[in-house]
């Protein structure tokens, strides 16, 4: 144990009654003393290092105390004679009796220890001396953000409440953590996060801190600037200094020796400083270095975008260096940007602008000389040569619109596109807008061409991409518009550029502003015949039943050629082919016909038209049946195909489209609509399962007349005998009929019977001459009856046999050929 002091400051006392106080106190058995004279000081102590102290009988008594020992009274009693903690204790002198244990040992007697702690706190880890640059100095001086561990953490301790100057720190020695100048582990207590970056701090330790004594820390700083001729600029290059005293106290009082932290500021290197584009963001100015714009001569090159000359765009952070501080902490935590012009640190800075027109005195540039003069060198030091811009720098710009690539159409009167090769014509057209920031100028177009036909003959056939496959990377043929199909100089006539044939192209487009600023755009699109075909029918349409093609009852067919009358396409008219409606009446006469495909008995139609517009749950084949009833026209093995089923039209049945349509006579005195269909070639062979031709109709509602006039054949002219017995029954038309013979109407009786009047007449003359019978056929029709009459004239021959007879006899025969009027 180190040596220690003690002063007695009482006499001696050896009273009964403090024997038994004593007793008392320490709890011992107390029998007989030793000898009384083996009296107690009052004592006064001083605590070693680790805040201890061995309390001895021969410190606390000066009589012949043999065997006696010290047990005091402090925070830890068990530890008998040891002090651990400054304060005043009870202590007990006893006599330990030379016995093995101390139940039975008395107090011999007792009195006060005052123990006294003289040792001030220890700096266990120092903060080191730190070089700043000079514009620091005021952002450092007395700032309390700038006490803690050095590094990433960015808080400091919070200081006292009673410290109204904020530099003093209650209980002050470091707590577990991470950054100290030593590596201890350690942090400054009651961090607060302020965003400043550190300097350092004293970390401080009492000896007494496990009795619960604590440091309280306090800090100062003192400034001494240096000027142009002391040592320390001369030889150290120091601006400044910081002297920052650190002195800690403990709880007793003791005071630790102060330490002192220098600070030192020099001057920043002048090649140090950079440019940069300041705030506010998202204005049109860009900024760089003068080798990176192409202009070596200068530090840096700044250009405004403006259609005018605006020199009130130029900021001061845009245009003049600065260097970063130490304290400065990107992403707008703590911006610490010294520019050149605010540096002072003995410096100063000068300005000279020339100013040129440009752009046809639409924009300005401007020729700056930023001159740095050194007070203490006497002269220029460094001199910053900026260029600034401003006008238009900005080329022309398209944008295009969200269904690239772009589809335009034929004309309608032939199969080439035609389209405005001007700003708006391009913008209307395709939907891509070419436009400047300023004023665009004019703009010159080229069309490029994947097949080029000559004559409908395909004579060179290009890459599938339009875009150049040799270009090295990074370059990208794209964006540079390196085409490689073949540029075809298309007719411009009136600001279109017209005879582009169907197929894939590409345009070129090179844009001009105002201020000779250019820029190349091009784009891929495709021409596509969507030019519907125009169908025509026949608006003067007769159709008439007739007994043809083997129907007795009735019959007519009309082609799809004998509606036309003149269908046509911009491009080729792929086909054409008609069809009808079906009303009720008629569905056996189809049936008849062969119309049901799928053999049940009846007209099956789908509910729709397009097979596009079929139900989300439509099947065309149930139970292994097709569900409709159809034509395969284009013989794929199915009828689901556009045109190839019965299909429901605004609530009519429809037959499928055929070359030629039938009518029947249930279609007699109505009204059938007749649609002609047609379609181009416009459909993309490489797209199976896809129908990209253009279709179109007209139609017609036509009334079905029978229109023919009854025709008929009468039999035979015939010679007979006036004693022809048949002659008698010539008046009947049946009886005649089967001796005589019976008309024939050949034609005009398809639908309906005819009404026929039969006629006889009689021109005869002593029993002979002439009979003529007569059949006249009448026909109603929507315009009225229509008559027809045939004839059969019967010769009646005179014979020459004279017999005598009676007059009875020749009454009798004049009756009979009707030669004597009674």
């Amino acid at each position: 144990m180190k040596q220690t002091t003690f002063t007695s400051w009482m006499t001696k006392s050896a009273s009964m009654s403090l024997l038994i106080l004593a007793a008392w106190l320490l709890g011992s058995n107390v029998a007989t003393a030793q000898a009384t004279n083996c009296g107690c000081y009052n004592v006064t102590v001083t605590l070693d290092a680790n805040c201890q102290f061995n309390l001895t009988r021969n410190l606390v008594s000066d009589g012949p105390c043999a065997g006696a020992y010290v047990r005091v009274m402090d925070n830890t009693p068990g530890n008998g004679s040891v002090i651990d903690c400054a304060g005043v204790w009870t202590y007990g002198l006893f006599d330990g009796r030379d016995t093995e244990t101390t139940t039975d040992d008395v107090v011999i007697c007792w009195g006060k220890v005052t123990a006294e702690d003289k040792t001030a706190p220890a700096l266990i880890c120092a903060p080191r001396d730190v070089t700043l640059d000079c514009y620091d100095v005021n952002y450092v001086l007395n700032e309390r953000r700038t006490i803690g561990n050095v590094g990433d953490d960015l808080r400091s301790p919070r200081p006292a409440a009673n410290a109204t100057d904020g530099r003093t720190i209650n209980n002050a020695e470091g707590v577990a953590g991470t950054g100290d100048n030593c590596q201890l582990g350690l942090n400054p207590p009651g961090l607060v996060d302020d965003n400043y970056k550190n300097l350092g701090y004293a970390y401080y330790k009492d000896n007494c801190f496990n009795c619960g004594c604590r440091v309280t820390l306090k800090w100062t700083d003192k400034v001494v600037f240096y000027s142009c001729t002391d040592i320390e600029f001369t030889r150290d290059g120091y601006y400044a200094k910081i002297e920052r005293e650190w002195v800690a106290t403990d709880c007793n009082g003791m005071r630790a020796d102060a330490y002192i932290q220098d600070i030192f500021f020099t001057r920043p290197d002048l090649d140090d400083f950079v440019f940069s584009i300041g705030g506010p963001a998202n204005r049109p100015v860009t900024g760089k270095t003068g080798v990176a714009a192409g202009t070596p001569g200068y530090d840096w090159v700044v250009e405004y975008q403006s259609c005018t000359p605006d020199k009130s765009l130029i900021l001061h952070d845009d245009v003049t260096p600065y260097d970063l501080s130490y304290f400065h902490i990107g992403g707008g935590v703590n911006t610490r940007r010294i520019y050149i012009d605010k540096l002072e640190c003995n410096y100063s800075v000068s300005i000279k602008d020339t100013e040129f027109p440009i752009c046809g005195g639409k924009g300005v540039k401007i020729d700056r000389e930023l001159y740095v003069f050194d007070w203490c060198a006497g002269k220029i030091v460094d001199t910053f040569h900026i260029l600034i811009k401003i006008g238009d720098f900005q080329a022309p710009t398209a944008t295009y619109a969200h269904h690239a690539p772009y589809v335009i159409s034929t004309g309608p009167m032939d199969c080439t596109a035609a389209f405005p090769v001007t700003v708006v014509g391009i913008k209307s057209a395709f939907g891509v807008e070419i436009k400047d920031n300023c004023s665009l100028a004019n703009v010159s177009v080229s069309v490029y061409t994947k097949d080029l036909y000559v004559k409908g003959i395909l004579v060179n056939e290009g890459p599938e991409s339009p875009w150049c496959t040799d270009l090295p990377t990074p370059r990208n043929a794209r964006t540079e518009c390196c085409i490689a199909w073949a540029k075809i100089d298309y007719a411009i006539m009136n600001g279109q550029m017209i005879g582009v044939p169907v197929g894939r192209h590409v345009m070129k487009i090179e844009a001009f502003d105002g201020c000779y600023n250019s820029s190349t755009l091009c784009f891929e699109f495709e021409v596509k015949d969507k030019i519907a075909p125009v169908m025509k029918c026949d608006d003067d349409l007769h159709i008439s039943l007739s007994n043809a093609n083997g129907y007795v009852d009735g019959y007519a067919q009309v082609t799809a050629a004998d509606i036309d009358e003149g269908s046509w396409d911009n491009c080729k008219l792929a086909w054409i082919a008609v069809r009808r409606n079906v009303p009720t009446s008629c569905t056996a006469s189809f049936i008849q016909k062969g119309y049901d495909s799928n053999g049940n008995g009846k007209i099956d139609a789908a509910p729709f038209d397009d097979p596009k517009d079929a139900p989300a749950n439509w099947k065309w084949i149930v139970d292994g049946k097709e569900v409709v009833d159809g034509i395969d026209n284009n013989g794929d093995g199915d009828i689901f195909d556009r045109g190839e089923f019965f299909a429901t039209k605004g609530g009519k049945i429809m037959t499928p489209l055929q070359d030629a349509v039938d009518f029947f006579c249930c279609d007699l005195a109505e009204r059938v609509t007749i649609e002609l269909w047609g379609a181009d070639t416009a459909d993309n062979p490489y797209t199976q399962n896809i129908d990209e031709s253009n279709w179109n109709y007209c139609w017609n509602d036509v009334l079905i007349e029978d229109k023919v006039a009854p025709t008929c054949v009468a039999p035979w002219d015939i010679t007979v005998d006036c004693d022809e017995k048949n002659l008698a029954i010539i008046e009947d038309k049946v009886a005649s009929a089967a001796v005589f013979g019976d008309v024939s109407i050949t034609t005009g009786s398809d639908c309906a019977n005819l009404d026929t009047v039969y006629t006889v007449t009689k021109n005869l003359k002593c029993g002979y001459g002439k009979i003529v019978r007569s059949w006249a056929l009448t026909k109603e029709t929507v315009k009225g009856p229509i008559t027809i009459t045939c004839y059969q004239t019967i010769w009646v021959r005179p014979i020459h046999q004279y017999d005598i007879c009676s007059l009875k006899t020749w009454t009798l025969i004049a009756k009979r050929q009707s030669l004597i009027r009674f």
